[in-house]
């Protein structure tokens, strides 16, 4: 899997995953999910910008699945609509280890995961799914 971590070195604390918009996050969770089990900590996944409703029932049954694979997991959901995902994001990175986000495909959804690893306050993993799916071919 190839990843981009930038960022501070982070206190032992628990991984957070940032899923903005409806941009997919299959990727992210499944980093996430493997680093918290690997780190014996928890996982704070935190769901962010606007989505049509059917998205956002996507996207909670995506972390449901990912759950049930890691059971040894403890995970904590929140829903941030509304404001803007950098500054939740950079909030919810405080007393973090790590904060994973999935490299968008757009231009402006990448700009966005630029603020969030420049105002995080642990290192931030970036994971490019396209390298990964090109990997595993």
């Amino acid at each position: 899997m190839s990843v981009q971590v930038q960022g501070p070195a982070g206190p032992v604390g628990p991984v957070l995953v940032g899923v903005l918009g409806a941009a997919p996050a299959e990727e992210a969770l499944r980093y996430a999910f493997a680093e918290a089990d690997d780190r014996a900590v928890g996982l704070l996944v935190t769901l962010t910008g606007e989505v049509p409703a059917e998205d956002g029932v996507r996207q909670a049954d995506l972390v449901q699945r990912w759950s049930e694979k890691y059971p040894g997991v403890p995970v904590t959901t929140s829903v941030r609509r509304g404001l803007d995902p950098a500054v939740i994001l950079a909030a919810a990175s405080r007393g973090c280890g790590l904060l994973v986000v999935q490299r968008p495909t757009r231009a402006a959804a990448a700009a966005l995961v630029d603020a969030v690893s420049r105002r995080a306050h642990c290192p931030v993993v970036v994971v490019d799914p396209a390298l990964v799916t090109s990997a595993a071919a």
